[in-house]
């Protein structure tokens, strides 16, 4: 068993989820009928737009089939904490941004599967067969992501106070627990496969984090959103919870490059997203 991977991972991955939980408010909610435009942009495109630029990034560049199976994981992942601290950070549309991390982490209960079985069904021709069980990766998926939410903005709308104390705390708190499990993972866990090295996936997790930012970006221009919500969305089709992809990764599909991919696109994201969140605001 790799603790790391199989233990550590989920638990941190739960209180992730109930940090971004605490930082919700249902308030923020509104904001999805103040820019209905932009929020149907918005979740139209973490539905089917970034699944497809997945696809096509690897299929033009001709990578495996692990290495399209882990972009595509990631294009399903839903955004996280990092999304909403960068669109804070470039002074995009903080409550867009928080609703649109909240209602990717409910799509991603059944795009996570549905995608993921129909790829290694009909696309996949390399990779042994795997047969991932619906009822046990929505269980999974929603014990480690939804609940954990719900029981963060219970606590958020009932004790605002003790949020509010917290908040500053769990800016730092969060991402050094990612990174530390994410490290140990790397250093101490038994890789899946010896053959495939880490630094061969930093090019295809660039990829998916600029060309996903990029192309989210241009679609929503041609809608003529404003810029807070244009910077709002780009982010979150860019910033991905990688936390969740590499639970997916470790506990049902078990293959190397997929692991390897996450966890290079978990090291190079944050910042990535930073410095390109900066440059399409000066774009805009």
């Amino acid at each position: 068993m790799n603790f790391f991977g199989e233990i550590a991972l989920p638990v941190v991955l739960f209180v992730i989820m109930i940090g971004i939980g605490l930082s919700t408010r249902l308030d923020d909610f509104k904001s999805l009928l103040k820019y209905p435009k932009a929020a149907t942009v918005g979740v139209l495109s973490q539905l089917f737009l970034l699944p497809t630029i997945a696809l096509l990034i690897g299929w033009v560049m001709g990578y495996n089939n692990e290495t399209i199976l882990g972009l595509l994981l990631l294009s399903l992942c839903p955004s996280g904490t990092g999304s909403n601290i960068i669109t804070k950070m470039v002074r995009g549309n903080l409550a867009l941004s928080v609703s649109l991390t909240t209602i990717s982490s409910i799509k991603s209960l059944f795009t996570i599967p549905f995608c993921l079985n129909i790829f290694l069904n009909h696309f996949n021709s390399d990779i042994p067969p795997i047969k991932l069980d619906y009822i046990e990766m929505i269980l999974q998926i929603f014990l480690l992501t939804i609940l954990p939410t719900i029981i963060g903005v219970f606590i958020s709308e009932k004790k605002p106070i003790i949020v509010e104390k917290l908040r500053t705390t769990l800016k730092w708190l969060l991402p050094t627990l990612l990174f530390s499990v994410f490290t140990a993972i790397m250093i101490f866990d038994d890789p899946k496969n010896s053959d495939v090295d880490i630094t061969e996936m930093i090019i295809p997790a660039i990829l998916i984090n600029v060309v996903s930012m990029f192309i989210a970006f241009l679609l929503v221009k041609i809608f003529k959103i404003e810029k807070g919500q244009v910077l709002a969305i780009s982010i979150e089709s860019g910033l991905k919870n990688s936390a969740i992809g590499l639970m997916i990764a470790t506990t049902f599909l078990k293959i190397g490059e997929v692991e390897l991919l996450i966890l290079a696109y978990s090291f190079i994201s944050f910042y990535l997203t930073l410095v390109l969140s900066v440059l399409l605001k000066r774009i805009s």
